[in-house]
C-alpha cells in the first residue's frame, strides 16, 4: 500500500470535490462546513491556496467552464460566479428551508453538471440525483438515494458510475453522451468496511473510491476486483481527483469534521490535503457548458 504525502498546511472542516482546472493551471477544491470555495497551486507535492470564494451557506461542490466562470452547489440552489466576481442565481434544487443541502457533484463528458442530495435531519430514502441542462431545467437521474455522493464515468463516456455513501455501494449505468438517456442503476462494488464517498477514472477505466472512515482511497479494477490502496493516515477522506499537466498527481481531501478531539489528536494530518504519484494518469474531467437558452442566467 502506497502513503499520501500531507500536501497542505491549512486543514479543512470538510475539504470535498476536488477538480484539476488545466487552463488555469489551479486545482478548485470545496470546504462544505467552511462555506467556500478554495482556489489551489500545485507545486510538487504540496498546494498552496491562493484564493478563496466565501458563502453564507455550506457548500458541496464546484464545477469550471472554459472562460472561468463557476459553477457552484451552494447549500440549496446552483450559483454562477462570472471571472468578474458577480454571482447569478441557478436553479433552486432543494424547498428552501428544507432538512436537506447539496452534496458532491461533477460534469459528465459532454459538459452537463450533475449534483446530489442529502439528509440533514435523519436517515433518509429520498435523496436525489439531478443534471443540470444547458436551458436551466434540472432533470432528475435517481430519488431513491440514503446520500448521494461521487460521481464518474468510463473512458468511452458510456457508463456512468455514482456513489450512495450511507448505503456503501458505488453503482454504474449505461449513458448517452450524446442524448443525455440513463439506463437503470445497478450495484458496481459494495463496501463492507468504511464508506464510499468521492471518485475518480483513471485512463486504464480503474476506479478510485476515498474511503470516509477507512483513511484511505482504493483503486478498483473494471470488473471491482481491489487493485490497490493509497493510505491516508486521515480516517475521514472524502475525495479524489488528478491534477498536474499529467494528470499523475493524485489529489486526496479529508476533514476533521465529525472526528473527536482524541481521534484530531491521534491523527493530526485531518482536514489537509494530500497527494500522491500514481503510475496511470487519470482521465481529464469536461469543463462545465454553461447555461443558454430562455431563462437561463448568462455564463459571461
Amino acid at each position: 500500500m502506497a502513503t499520501a504525502t500531507p500536501a497542505s498546511t491549512e486543514r479543512f472542516r470538510l475539504g470535498e470535490g476536488p477538480v484539476w482546472d488545466a487552463a488555469r493551471d489551479r486545482l478548485l477544491w470545496v470546504d462544505i462546513e467552511g462555506g467556500a470555495v478554495l482556489e489551489g497551486v500545485l507545486d510538487g507535492d504540496t498546494i498552496t491556496v491562493t484564493g478563496r470564494v466565501g458563502f453564507d451557506t455550506m457548500v458541496g461542490a464546484v464545477a469550471v467552464a472554459t472562460d472561468g466562470t463557476l459553477l457552484v452547489a451552494a447549500q440549496e440552489q446552483l450559483v454562477v460566479r462570472h471571472p468578474d466576481g458577480t454571482r447569478s442565481d441557478g436553479p433552486r434544487v432543494i424547498p428552501a428551508g428544507a432538512a436537506r443541502r447539496l452534496n458532491d457533484g461533477g460534469t459528465d463528458p459532454a459538459g452537463r453538471f450533475l449534483v446530489g442530495t442529502l439528509s440533514l435531519g435523519g436517515p433518509s430514502q429520498r435523496e436525489v440525483l439531478v443534471r443540470l441542462e444547458a436551458d436551466g431545467r434540472l432533470t432528475v437521474l435517481d430519488d431513491d438515494l440514503s446520500l448521494s455522493n461521487g460521481l464518474a464515468w468510463s473512458s468511452d463516456g458510456r457508463r456512468m458510475f455514482s456513489v450512495d455513501t450511507l448505503a456503501r455501494t458505488v453503482s454504474v449505468r449505461d449513458y448517452d453522451v450524446g442524448s443525455g438517456a440513463v439506463g437503470p442503476r445497478r450495484v458496481h462494488l459494495r463496501l463492507e468496511d468504511g464508506f464510499p464517498d468521492g471518485i475518480a477514472m483513471d485512463a486504464a477505466d480503474h476506479l478510485w473510491v476515498a474511503v470516509w472512515g477507512g483513511g484511505e482511497v482504493r483503486r478498483y479494477a473494471p470488473d471491482g476486483a481491489l487493485a490497490d490502496r493509497v493510505a491516508t493516515g486521515a480516517p475521514h477522506t472524502s475525495s479524489v481527483a488528478f491534477a498536474g499537466d499529467d494528470l499523475r498527481v493524485l489529489v486526496i481531501t479529508t476533514a476533521t469534521s465529525e472526528l473527536s478531539e482524541e481521534q484530531l489528536q491521534s491523527h493530526p494530518d485531518s482536514g489537509r490535503m494530500f497527494t500522491a504519484r500514481v503510475n496511470v494518469p487519470g482521465l481529464p474531467v469536461a469543463s462545465w457548458q454553461g447555461l443558454a437558452g430562455p431563462g437561463a442566467p448568462p455564463v459571461a
